[in-house]
């Protein structure tokens, strides 16, 4: 239901390029300003009731697109005083703009308030003198009970093609989204799949390819609600300014987790294969890459109040300044726990060997009793331990120091460049050999860096 109000709001302004001053409603708003909806319903087969004028600010709908749908339920509740009931419902959006596709819905409420509801929009093509808009039409199956309550959606959209003089534009393949959601007709549990989309223009290309993203939204404990994904994508790349990029085998995985008065964030990483753009991974092929993310000791009660506050003034012209010093005043109670964020398990394989370490980097609570900055940093802590194959860090010297893999007399001064580079590096023993490898193990505590076992200076704030 979420993504048939969001596909409402992107198919308003696709629709306006079959827009006249013919076909604009006498009573309504400039477009930018007002939805209006013309409602009609036809109870147990009778003959239809009269219209109703509905209305939505656009501006308020962008931010809430689930309005939308809480103002149809809102009006079709107030045809269910009598039960059983079947109620046939025609929609019509009108916005200063040729009509769009007529939204049937047909409900059917038993005694018990049990209800089903199929709603669909049919098939419709939108052009100008050279934009094509195949609007492949959308079908959607809801269950609920209760005057619309634990409503559970299956929803299909056949398609979405944009073409410009023959030439497509946009492509978009039977979508479907299975959904759950609240008595406030906030969703609770979201299933997307995506078997293709494309879009191209101007040389630049984007291409996705198998894509399936599982969203569950719980409230902890303490009321912080969080989203955890299981996201999966076969195939994903795209091409700007003749620059490829690509991947196959997407997979992440984030977990939640409320213990005592934290909150501990975690996202599992794993690419099957990773296609980096010649200016950057020349020479480095077959890229497989595998981490964990961790965000660690977030205060619980500061996450509750940042989340309360962004709901509440989100639509605020001066949100961005009233989260800010919502965040000022939070600050030290979320350095109070120590924060940290964690690198674990990091793998990055390549034909020219592979890259492998750990990263920690936080702050002590016990320290970050001020945000001065001379006090954050006595605060701050890390320490990494990376290894790396001497082929694949000169091959990434390499690709940063050269202009044109096609110049052969660029490509030596580079070779030289990222030799010197690394030599420079051993030199001051931020990298040591360790067998086929370089490695780089280092501490950062009370103000104090140590490299390789040996003190490094830094400049204090």
């Amino acid at each position: 239901m979420k993504l048939f109000s969001i596909l409402l709001i992107i198919a308003l302004p696709i629709s306006g390029l079959a827009a006249t001053d013919s076909g604009k409603h006498p009573n309504s708003k400039p477009y930018q300003d007002l939805l209006e909806l013309s409602i009609r319903h036809r109870i147990n087969d009778g003959d239809f009731l009269p219209k109703e004028i509905l209305s939505l600010p656009i501006k308020k709908l962008k931010s809430e697109p689930l309005l939308l749908l809480q103002l149809i339920r809102k009006n079709l509740s107030n045809h269910l005083k009598t039960l059983p009931v079947k109620i046939n419902t025609e929609l019509d959006l009108i916005n200063g703009i040729d009509k769009l596709p007529t939204i049937f819905i047909e409900t059917k409420v038993d005694k018990d308030s049990n209800g089903v509801s199929d709603l669909s929009i049919p098939a419709q093509k939108f052009s100008d003198a050279e934009t094509l808009v195949n609007w492949q039409g959308l079908s959607s199956h809801f269950t609920f009970t209760n005057d619309f309550v634990n409503i559970k959606a299956d929803t299909k959209l056949a398609g979405i093609e944009v073409t410009e003089q023959d030439k497509l534009l946009m492509s978009l393949e039977k979508v479907t989204v299975h959904s759950m959601f609240d008595a406030d007709l906030r969703p609770t549990k979201i299933q997307v799949s995506i078997p293709s989309f494309k879009a191209q223009d101007n040389g630049n290309s984007f291409n996705l390819q198998s894509f399936i993203a599982k969203i569950d939204i719980k409230k902890l404990a303490s009321g912080f609600e969080i989203g955890n994904l299981v996201l999966q994508l076969k195939h994903f790349d795209f091409t700007e300014d003749n620059v490829k990029t690509g991947l196959d085998n997407l997979q992440l995985i984030t977990d939640t987790k409320e213990q005592k008065d934290v909150i501990n964030f975690n996202l599992q990483t794993k690419v099957g294969k990773l296609n980096l753009p010649k200016n950057i991974g020349s020479g480095i092929d077959n890229v497989v890459q595998i981490g964990n993310i961790s965000l660690l000791n977030l205060d619980t009660v500061s996450l509750l109040n940042l989340q309360t506050k962004f709901r509440k003034s989100h639509n605020n012209p001066m949100a961005a300044i009233i989260m800010l010093g919502e965040l000022m005043e939070i600050a030290p109670n979320i350095l109070a726990k120590s924060p940290k964020i964690e690198l674990n398990q990091l793998l990055i394989k390549t034909s020219k060997g592979n890259l492998v370490g750990d990263f920690t980097i936080g702050l002590d609570g016990t320290k970050a009793n001020s945000l001065a900055l001379p006090v954050l940093f006595n605060a701050l802590y890390a320490k990494a331990n990376l290894n790396v194959s001497k082929q694949l860090l000169e091959q990434a010297m390499i690709n940063q120091f050269q202009q044109s893999s096609e110049n052969a007399e660029d490509t030596k001064r580079a070779k030289i460049a990222a030799k010197e580079q690394i030599k420079s590096y051993l030199e001051q023993k931020i990298l040591v050999e360790a067998g086929d490898n370089y490695q780089l193990i280092a501490n950062l505590k009370d103000g104090k860096l140590v490299v390789n076992k040996q003190d490094m200076p830094l400049s204090l704030p």
